[in-house]
């Protein structure tokens, strides 16, 4: 066709116009994937953030959850540790008063005035 008509010369212009113009739309072409793939990796990025941030309440909100458990477990174990100790301690006193009533009555039958002290073997008796 057409070019067959031209000069060598005019063919070598025309074919450095066209190489400079696929240049130049492969320039353009390569800065419109660099935007592309740069706001492809920006919402990545946010979508990541995001899944980050919400990673982080749900782990927040949990742990703490636990916690009030955890706190909730703990003051009931100390109550019910708190009872046992107070029955524990209720029925020792009580076995000292009994012990010391009967010391009392034992030196008030035989007339021994001596002091009025729980050996420890008897001591050891009256608190198992």
């Amino acid at each position: 066709g057409r070019l067959t008509a031209l000069s060598p010369t005019s063919r070598t212009d025309i074919s450095a116009t066209q190489q400079h113009q696929m240049q130049m739309q492969m320039e353009v072409d390569q800065t419109r994937l660099m935007a592309t793939i740069r706001i492809r990796g920006m919402s990545l990025e946010t979508a990541l953030s995001t899944q980050l941030a919400d990673l982080g309440t749900g782990l927040r909100e949990r742990t703490a959850a636990q916690m009030e458990g955890l706190r909730d477990s703990m003051a009931n174990l100390v109550k019910h540790q708190s009872d046992a100790l107070q029955a524990s301690l209720a029925v020792q006193l009580g076995g000292l008063e009994a012990e010391c009533c009967r010391q009392a009555r034992e030196r008030l039958l035989t007339g021994n005035s001596g002091s009025a002290s729980l050996s420890p073997q008897r001591l050891r008796q009256v608190q198992s």
